[in-house]
C-alpha cells in the first residue's frame, strides 16, 4: 500500500463490555492492527476506547471525535472490522459522511473502503446494515443470557457490591466480611435516626474507607441503603435508549428480580424497614425543601444560589418549626481531602434584601453607563467592552485551573464516577459560555453598535424596575433569571465563633460575602 501526502493514519480501537469483550480483546486486536499497519509501511497515531457500538448519540465517541478534530494529519483510519467503527445503522452513516468529506479512507487488514468511490460506498453501507442488523441480535442474546444466569444467582455486574466478593467459580457473591461490617454499621446508624450526611461525616471521622477511595460521600451511602443486594437479591434491569430533551437516555423497561440468589448482609426485614424509614423521611424533607409546592412556595433566589467557597449549588430551606421563615442550608459537599465545604448557612431573607440592594446599585451603574455612551460616543463602549473581555479572560484561567484540580480530584477518589463527570460537565459548560462570551465581545468591539449596547442596558435597568412591582417571589425569580447567572454566597466562620451558641450576637451577626454574576 503506497503512502500518500498526508504522513500518518489513524489507528481506531472499540470494543463493548456488553458483548463480553475486556482489557485483552483491546490488545488483541491493537496487537493485530499494529502489525498489519507497520507490515504496510504506515505511521499511525492510536485512538482507543470502550464504547458500545450500538449508541446512537455519535458525541459519546470522544475518540473518534479527536480522529476528525485532527483529520487533515491523516491519511486514512484503520479499523479491524466495520463493525468497530458502529453497529447502528444511523452512526455508521454519520462516520461514512464525515469520511467523505474528510476524504479519509477506511483501512481494514482485508480491504480498504474509498468512499468517493461508488462501489465501496454501496459495499459499506451493506455492511452497515448487516453489522447493525447483527448487533441487535447479539444485544437479545446477550439480555436472555443475563436473565438465565441471575436467575440461578449468579452475578452479572462488572463489579460486586461493597461488601462481596465474586467466585470466580460459582459467579455467585460471597460476603467479604471487612467491608460487611461497614455494611452493617450504617443500616445500624440508619436506624438510630441518622441521615446520609451524618453517615458519612460519621465514617470518615472514624476511619472507615469505601473500596476505591479514601473518604465515604452521600451518594455511596444512598446506594447501599438503597441496594437490594445486600438483602440477598439480584435485581436486572431490562434498559431501553430513549431520546428525551435532546439528549439520550436510559428508562428501565422492566425489573426483573431474583430473591435468596446469594448470603444476606442485611435481614429482609432490617432492609424493608431501613428502605421505609428513608422514603419517610424523603417526604418529610419535600414538605421544607425549596420545592415549586404550595407548602413551601418558591424563593426569589431559588436556583441561582451557589457555594462561593466550592462552587456547588446551594439548598434553600423553610424553618416551619419557628418565624425564622427560609434558610440558606450549609453547604454539605465534599471538597479536597474528604473535609466539608466550611460554608455556613443564614437566614435567607438576608441575603435577599442585599440582592435587592446591590440590583439599585447595579440600576444606577447601568444609567450612568448609558449617559457616558452618549456623551463619549464609541469609545466609551469599546473601552466597556475591553474591560469585559478581561475579566471573562482572568474567570477562564480560573476555570483551567479547575479543570486541572479535577484531575488530582479524580485520583484521589473523593467523588463517584457520576459526581466527577457532572462536575467536569459543569466545568465545561461554564468554559463554552465565557468563551462564546469572550467571542461575543471581540466582534462587538470589531463592529460597535452604541445603538444595541444602549438597549441592552436600557432592558435590564427595565427589568430591574419591574421587580419593585413584583409581589409573588416565584415572579420576581424569573424575572432575575432573565439577566443573573447566579449568585455566589460565602460565610466561613473561625473554629472559635462555631463553638458559640448559635444565637449568641457574634455568631449571629458573622459577616457574609455576596458577588451576583450578571448575565451581560
Amino acid at each position: 500500500m503506497s503512502s500518500t501526502t498526508k504522513k500518518k493514519y489513524a489507528l481506531y480501537l472499540r470494543i463493548s463490555r456488553e458483548h463480553g469483550e475486556n482489557e485483552d480483546t483491546l490488545k488483541n486486536h491493537r496487537e493485530v492492527l499494529t502489525e498489519f499497519a507497520k507490515r504496510e509501511g504506515m505511521e499511525y497515531d492510536i485512538y482507543e476506547e470502550i464504547v458500545s457500538g450500538m449508541k446512537q448519540d455519535i458525541s459519546e465517541r470522544e475518540e473518534f471525535h479527536k480522529i476528525f478534530t485532527n483529520a487533515e494529519n491523516y491519511a486514512g483510519i484503520i479499523v479491524l472490522k466495520l463493525d468497530r467503527l458502529a453497529r447502528h445503522e444511523t452512526v455508521a452513516m454519520q462516520f461514512k459522511d464525515l469520511c467523505i468529506d474528510y476524504e479519509l479512507p477506511i483501512i481494514t487488514p482485508t480491504k480498504t473502503y474509498d468512499l468517493k468511490n461508488q462501489s465501496d460506498a454501496m459495499l459499506y453501507s451493506l455492511e452497515a446494515i448487516f453489522s447493525a442488523t447483527e448487533g441487535k441480535s447479539i444485544a437479545y442474546r446477550n439480555k436472555l443470557n443475563k436473565i438465565i444466569r441471575a436467575r440461578r444467582g449468579e452475578w452479572i455486574s462488572s463489579k460486586p457490591a461493597f461488601g462481596y466478593r465474586r467466585n470466580k467459580e460459582t459467579k455467585k457473591l460471597e460476603i467479604y466480611e471487612p467491608e460487611a461490617e461497614i455494611v452493617r454499621y450504617i443500616f445500624k446508624l440508619h436506624s438510630q435516626g441518622y441521615g446520609s450526611f451524618k453517615i458519612r461525616d460519621i465514617l470518615n471521622e472514624e476511619g472507615y474507607k469505601p473500596q476505591r477511595s479514601d473518604y465515604w460521600n452521600l451518594p455511596s451511602i444512598k446506594r447501599i441503603i438503597k441496594n437490594e443486594v445486600y438483602k440477598g437479591t439480584v435485581v436486572f434491569l431490562d434498559r431501553k435508549r430513549v431520546k428525551r430533551k435532546d439528549k439520550y437516555t436510559h428508562e428501565t423497561v422492566e425489573e426483573i428480580k431474583f430473591e435468596n440468589a446469594h448470603p444476606a448482609i442485611i435481614t429482609v426485614d432490617e432492609w424493608n424497614r431501613a428502605n421505609q424509614d428513608r422514603i419517610n423521611r424523603a417526604y418529610s424533607a419535600n414538605q421544607v425543601r425549596e420545592k415549586p409546592a404550595v407548602k413551601s412556595g418558591v424563593t426569589i433566589l431559588k436556583d441561582i444560589l451557589y457555594c462561593g467557597n466550592c462552587g456547588r449549588k446551594l439548598s434553600i430551606r423553610k424553618d416551619n418549626k419557628s418565624s425564622v421563615g427560609y434558610t440558606i442550608k450549609r453547604c454539605e459537599y465534599l471538597i479536597d481531602k474528604g473535609d466539608k465545604c466550611p460554608n455556613r448557612g443564614m437566614k435567607l431573607e438576608i441575603l435577599e434584601k442585599e440582592v435587592l440592594k446591590r440590583l439599585k446599585e447595579k440600576r444606577e451603574k447601568l444609567s450612568d453607563a448609558i449617559q457616558q455612551f452618549e456623551i463619549n460616543g464609541n469609545e466609551e463602549v469599546k473601552k466597556e467592552l475591553e474591560q469585559r473581555v478581561k475579566q471573562i479572560e482572568k474567570k477562564l484561567t480560573e476555570i483551567k485551573s479547575q479543570e486541572k484540580n479535577l484531575i488530582d480530584i479524580a485520583v484521589s477518589g473523593i467523588f463517584t464516577r457520576e459526581e466527577l463527570k457532572e462536575k467536569k460537565e459543569e466545568i465545561e459548560n461554564n468554559k463554552h459560555y465565557y468563551e462564546g462570551k469572550v467571542k461575543q465581545y471581540r466582534g462587538e468591539i470589531e463592529s460597535i453598535d452604541m445603538k444595541d449596547t444602549i438597549n441592552k442596558y436600557q432592558e435590564v435597568i427595565n427589568l430591574i424596575d419591574r421587580i419593585s412591582e413584583l409581589k409573588k417571589p416565584e415572579e420576581i425569580n424569573q424575572t432575575l433569571k432573565r439577566f443573573i447567572k447566579k449568585v455566589s454566597y460565602l460565610r466561613i466562620m473561625p473554629e472559635e465563633v462555631l463553638k458559640l451558641s448559635s444565637q449568641n450576637d457574634i455568631r449571629k451577626g458573622y459577616p457574609y460575602k455576596c458577588h451576583i454574576e450578571f448575565d451581560d
